[in-house]
Parts: C-alpha cells; structure tokens; sequence
C-alpha cells in the first residue's frame, strides 16, 4: 500500500468512527525531564482534534486514575468503542513506557502504540541493538557500562569517538554536546559518574559522522508504510560532525519552513535510501514494530549507515518529521493525528 492509498483510507475511516468513539488520553500533564514537556502540547492539539470532531473523550494524568476508570464502569455505560490514546511517559528506566499497554491488555481495552514487550525492548538501546545486530542490521559498535559492574565484557579503545547515552533514557532528556568526546582514562571517569546519576547502565557507541536520517514508520492492517527517509539539516548544513542534531535536540526550535529543517535524502543517494527501507521493513518484522515509529540512523562520509535509535513513543508535535511528510503530500497535522488513531484503532475494531 503507497502512502496516498494509507491516509486516504484512514481519513475515510475517520469519519465513519468519530461519533461511535471514546478516546482515553492517558499523558503527563505537568513538565517532564528537559524537552519531554512536549508532550503536552501534542495532547492539547489531540483534545483539540476531538473537540472539533465531537469525538468524547476523558482525560488521565495519573496511572492510578486511569486504573480507576478501568476497574469503574465507567466505560461499560459509555456506549462507544473506548480506545485508549497512550502518551504516558513517567516512571523509572523500561517500565516508563510498559504499565499503559499492560493494563490494557489485562482489561481488554484497545490502545494506541506497541504491546508491552515490544515497549520495553525498545527502552533498551544496547538490547535491541544486539538483536538488529545478529539479522545483519547495521548498527554503531557498542559498549556498556554499568556502575555496579564496570564494562560488561568489553571497553573501547583510547582514542575512539564515541557519543555516550544512558541505556533507558529519551535522548533529549540525557545527551548534550558534551556526550560526544575520544575516549581516554579520563573521560572513562565521566561514563561512571552518568551511570551514578541515572542509576542505569550507559552504552557507549562508535560516534558516526555524516548525515543524520530519519525515518517515519507507519503500519497499517499489519503492513509497513514508509513513505519517506528524510535527512536533517542544521543552520542549512547537512552533514554534522561532532554536532548532536537528532529530532529531540531540534524540538525547541520552531521553523516557519519545515523545508529549512528536512529534505529528501532521496536527493542525496536514492540507492542507499531502498537500501534503508529494506532493513527498516527487517527491523519492523524483528522487533515487531506493529504502531507508528521513528527510526534514527547516521551515515559516515562513504554512505555506510547505521541505525543508533527507534523510537517506542516518537514525538508527535507540530514541525515533526511526522507533519513534514504529511505536508509532502499535500495533508497537515490534523490529518496525521486521524491517522494516527485510525491505523491502531482498526487493529481491535475492524472495518
């Protein structure tokens, strides 16, 4: 299925399921860690969705509210079909992202976003990063690094590049400039005193210079759409070097013109993009990919590439990687959204 015949078919969908449907939106409402406040706005432009539609909804900033209305009957005397839109992203290292998808399944509520396993797998840079690894995926080498163990079986050499993350974290929330450094004995004592502060183990990744790829992922009746590998400028420049220029550090920078922020890297190596697409269709069988997804990658100067972040919860706010593509092809943000909820509701409601 090509990307028109996708929003085409969710649109449609959309109007025929907005008065028969009940959106639980389950989000952090108050500031999270650095540029995860985002996510709030994403949810403002969803209730505003639903507002518009007349689509009822309810709103939980809580996991034990949300509990509540599933153990309440609430949702039994609603009349609708409840689908439950999960932005929830609070907690402590892998669980941030699983207890939402858990619940509903226990109580048999459709939601929005990949079942539990697959969540918290994708919490887990280095461990999802080894299976990639053994289906011939490229990925960055890689170390770890836990405090209470020290190197888990391997280190670095002095003087590689390396960009350091905490293995559970959101990239926003963990990383700045200063995570991109040659490794040495000294800087060996930083990687300890992050995995101190986080209180998780670090992965410690070969730094790829070149170009910074996105990629949108969307799948829909179970088949994988992936309209688009884009590239990310910065300042106009399209290779980065040491520069840390991925989707969660761009977040704070509002673009009149998404065109000053993506391309086409179609325009760049066509070749090397049906390359992308077809590991990335891999990856989504692999790993199970089965909502929309972010895939990051990095290319080095001879165009060898390297897959270094899939997102579980990719941001979804205007300006995103996401609306470029729909503005592409001639929708906006609004359509995204219907989409976005259509390609996971007709999973559990069949049209």
């Amino acid at each position: 299925m090509v990307f028109l015949d996708y929003v085409t078919e969710c649109l449609n969908i959309f109007e025929r399921i907005k008065n028969s449907t009940h959106i639980v939106i389950v989000a952090n409402k108050s500031s999270l860690i650095n540029s995860e406040y985002t996510i709030n706005e994403t949810m403002d432009y969803l209730l505003k969705l639903c507002n518009t539609y007349g689509i009822t909804n309810s709103f939980y900033t809580d996991e034990k509210e949300f509990i509540n209305f599933l153990q309440s009957n609430n949702k039994r005397t609603l009349n609708k079909k409840v689908f439950v839109y999960n932005r929830m992203s609070d907690g402590q290292w892998g669980e941030r992202r699983v207890l939402i998808p858990t619940l509903c399944k226990h109580y048999n509520i459709p939601y929005f976003g990949h079942n539990s396993y697959v969540m918290g797998l994708l919490c887990n840079k280095s461990h999802y990063s080894s299976i990639l690894s053994e289906h011939n995926i490229p990925v960055p080498k890689s170390w770890t690094y836990d405090h209470k163990y020290a190197w888990i079986s391997d280190k670095p050499k002095y003087g590689q590049k390396i960009i350091i993350k905490p293995i559970y974290e959101n990239n926003s929330s963990s990383m700045n400039q200063e995570s991109v450094f040659v490794f040495n004995k000294l800087n060996k004592i930083l990687i300890h005193e992050l995995s101190i502060k986080y209180d998780q183990p670090i992965i410690v990744q070969k730094f790829i210079e070149g170009y910074e790829l996105s990629i949108p992922i969307f799948i829909f009746k179970n088949k994988p759409i992936i309209p688009l590998v884009l590239g990310s400028k910065l300042n106009g420049n399209l290779k980065f070097g040491d520069n840390i220029i991925n989707e969660s550090f761009n977040i704070n920078r509002r673009y009149t013109n998404m065109d000053d922020k993506y391309y086409d890297f179609k325009d760049i190596n066509e070749a090397l993009v049906q390359n992308i697409i077809e590991d990335s269709k891999t990856i989504i069988k692999v790993l199970n990919i089965e909502s929309i997804s972010r895939f990051d990658l990095r290319t080095d100067e001879s165009f060898d590439y390297y897959f270094n972040d899939l997102g579980s919860i990719p941001g979804f706010l205007p300006k995103s990687s996401f609306e470029f593509v729909f503005n592409k092809f001639g929708y906006t943000y609004e359509d995204f959204l219907k989409c976005s909820i259509v390609s996971d509701y007709i999973k559990y409601y069949p049209i």
